[in-house]
């Protein structure tokens, strides 16, 4: 019997092999760096810590009628207030003390349906957070706190 030439053959079996698995890395490249993008997110955005202080500054805007009225009759989807300084509520002081307690660096009100191109800020983190928040529900505001950890919280409002 004579034996065949094989050289060739094991050439192309050996590249197609290779292309297969240099393929199945990469795609697991790719699903574990959006993986764990995903988990460092997880500890920067809408913390536990974070949405529940955002929650109490959300319950003192509520009890401010004035805040309220005033919002009522200035918002629009192209604005956002910074509230930061309390100038708009109507006890300063625990405005203030509020923010201090929750470590809060700046504190945003908008309408819930914005458009982030629209939105003039000033803070290249705040911004990258805005671009991932999505208007969705009924209601009509949205509060963006930037914590001075480092970490952002945002929470809906409003009817």
């Amino acid at each position: 019997m004579k034996k065949n030439n094989n050289k060739g053959f094991v050439l192309i079996e050996t590249i197609i092999v290779s292309t297969f698995v240099a393929g199945i890395l990469i795609f697991i490249f790719i699903e574990f760096t959006s993986l764990s993008s995903s988990y460092s997110d997880s500890f920067k955005y809408n913390t536990v810590e974070d949405l529940y202080a955002t929650e109490n500054i959300k319950d003192y805007i509520l009890s401010d009628s004035n805040l309220l009225s005033t919002l009522n009759n200035s918002i629009n989807p192209d604005k956002v207030h910074d509230v930061t300084n309390c100038s708009m509520f109507t006890n300063q002081n625990y405005c203030k003390r509020l923010l201090e307690l929750n470590n809060v660096e700046q504190l945003i009100i908008c309408s819930n349906y914005f458009d982030e191109k629209n939105i003039s800020v000033d803070d290249e983190d705040m911004k990258t957070f805005i671009k991932m928040v999505k208007g969705t529900g009924k209601e009509k505001y949205r509060l963006l706190a930037k914590f001075k950890d480092g970490t952002f919280a945002t929470i809906r409002f409003g009817e």
